[in-house]
């Protein structure tokens, strides 16, 4: 029983945590102010794709993990 919560209050904070890192990327991407030279340039959309496919992996592991869990 013990382990069942735990878990899901992992699943919380994950979720959470890649809501916020997503909103984050998101509004990275909109910015249009430009930066001084020498800065690098980040690409907005590629932070995006990346933020997107670790909250996949993410889940996919969360996933496994419940599987395992229930077994």
């Amino acid at each position: 029983m013990m382990q069942i919560l735990l878990f899901w209050a992992i699943v919380a904070v994950c979720l959470i945590g890649q809501a916020l890192l997503i909103h984050a990327a998101w509004r990275l991407r909109r910015q249009t102010t430009e930066l001084p030279a020498g800065v690098p340039q980040s690409h907005g959309a590629s932070d995006l794709a990346w933020t997107v496919g670790t909250a996949v992996l993410t889940g996919v592991l969360l996933y496994g993990s419940f599987l395992a869990l229930s077994a």
